[in-house]
């Protein structure tokens, strides 16, 4: 059932050494593939006479599986204060028989620039929406003015100056603005912490350098460490993990109104490893 153009053909030369049967290397082949393999003898002309070559039987031969392509489309959502529902879509290439799925998931640290904002401040204001259409300053400085709309004359309306309670709800909107900006990245990007909080290290007497050792790596601060107070130490919080058969999984047990990341992967106990992670971030509903 397979047609002319399809059939891959390689060259192998006879060894000198007539004891040795012919071999060749098929590479470049994809795992967990069934390919068709026969081969054919060329012979050159004898005294003006062709003779034609023998051809074995096709014999049919699956390659070994593989490492399973990244899960596709992972999502997921919170239906509760202490559960996510994480869900995702086969990969494109499972490069074998998939035996299951691997989900971990890990408690994030909130953005520590949250912890310096006073909320209970009656100066603090809710930020106005406004659409990013890129045409916001032509729109101000064109406004039809009152004799516009009477019908006289057209012309644009000249800027007015804003007023104190203009410039303090701008300014708040910029602070609130990139507050929420810093938390959208350090959700993604994990910051390495910091060595040493600067008051921590001005109460050291003739000492401006620290030792490379001292908050490097994955440490965390326990819970003795020097803080400022109402923040929370900075800490690593250990992966969880369970297995699904099937592409989804609810996770219980989790805390209220905190941000999970959360990795997926497809595993082959054959294989006896597991593909690179989609990873997704999922906060839960507030109690």
């Amino acid at each position: 059932g397979c047609g002319s153009n399809s059939w891959h053909m390689v060259d192998v030369d006879l060894p000198l050494d007539k004891i040795i049967d012919p071999k060749v290397t098929l590479q470049h082949l994809k795992p967990w593939t069934q390919y068709a393999i026969f081969v054919k003898a060329i012979t050159l002309q004898v005294e003006d006479k062709h003779i034609t070559g023998a051809k074995s039987d096709i014999i049919y031969i699956r390659t070994r599986p593989s490492l399973p392509s990244v899960p596709k489309d992972a999502r997921a959502y919170a239906n509760s204060s202490t559960k996510l529902m994480v869900k995702w879509s086969p990969p494109v290439f499972p490069n074998g028989n998939l035996t299951y799925y691997l989900v971990r998931w890990q408690q994030q640290p909130e953005d520590r620039e949250l912890y310096h904002h006073n909320y209970c401040s009656k100066e603090l204001k809710i930020p106005i929406r406004i659409p990013a259409t890129g045409f916001t300053d032509m729109e101000d400085n064109t406004k039809p003015t009152k004799s516009d709309l009477a019908g006289a004359e057209k012309g644009p309306c000249c800027v007015c100056q804003k007023t104190p309670e203009e410039k303090d709800r701008e300014k708040d909107d910029r602070v609130f603005f990139k507050i929420f900006e810093n938390f959208l990245h350090n959700a993604i990007f994990l910051p390495r912490p910091p060595d040493r909080r600067r008051r921590d290290v001005f109460g050291v007497a003739n000492n401006t350098l620290l030792p490379d050792s001292i908050g490097r790596g994955n440490t965390s601060m326990g819970p003795g460490d020097n803080s400022t107070d109402g923040i929370p130490p900075i800490r690593e919080y250990p992966f969880s993990e369970d297995k699904s058969s099937v592409e989804y999984l609810e996770i219980p047990t989790l805390r209220p109104f905190t941000v999970y990341r959360i990795d997926i992967h497809a595993c082959n106990e054959e294989v006896g490893r597991c593909s690179a992670g989609a990873f997704v971030f999922s906060r839960t509903k507030p109690a």
